[in-house]
């Protein structure tokens, strides 16, 4: 039965009115579910896809080429509507995202509480804070998960192409703060 429903999450939309690229049937259905159930289908999507050879990432690939055609401008890439946002935020549930932050991300929340004054006073402090989160992560031997580290291959490939370097270096880093780091924080 998974295989399927990924032959057919796998085929071109155009018969449903959607783009004719690979996966353009589950972009589609993507597309079209309502938001409050677009999560609960990108995971039964990401999930059936994983076991069978490299589906998964073509997936990925597929949802980001999709989302980046359709964006006039870059920041839309992780706005909460997106596909893109729905994905980046199953694979941080997959991935258990908030386990893989530790323990930098509790060291970052209790240092910024810290910092003193307001505004542009507290503004050295939070740079010190977020520079020592950054070197935590990159001294991990893997800072985040291998699936969350593709789609950001991905979405960095793709919007260099449409919108050039220092844009595409933006939208990774708004997608990962926005959809992977900010919710581990709201939970601590």
């Amino acid at each position: 039965l998974a295989t399927e429903v990924l032959l057919q999450l796998r085929s071109g939309g155009e018969a449903v009115g959607g783009p004719s690229r690979y996966f353009g049937c589950a972009l589609v259905l993507l597309s079209s579910c309502p938001s409050s159930e677009r999560s609960a289908l990108m995971l039964n999507c990401l999930r059936v896809a994983a076991p069978i050879g490299e589906s998964a990432s073509d997936l990925l690939k597929s949802i980001v080429d999709e989302d980046v055609a359709r964006a006039q401008v870059p920041s839309l890439l992780a706005a909460a509507s997106s596909t893109l946002a729905v994905a980046c935020q199953s694979l941080s549930q997959i991935a258990d995202a908030e386990s893989t932050l530790s323990p930098e991300l509790p060291a970052l929340i209790r240092r910024s509480e810290t910092v003193s004054g307001t505004g542009a006073a507290a503004l050295p402090g939070l740079h010190a804070a977020v520079a020592d989160f950054i070197a935590g992560l990159i001294s991990k031997a893997r800072p985040l998960p291998s699936s969350l580290v593709t789609l950001c291959h991905y979405l960095y490939a793709s919007a260099e192409v449409k919108f050039g370097i220092l844009a595409a270096q933006n939208s990774v880093v708004m997608m990962l703060t926005a959809r992977v780091i900010t919710p581990c924080v709201l939970k601590f």
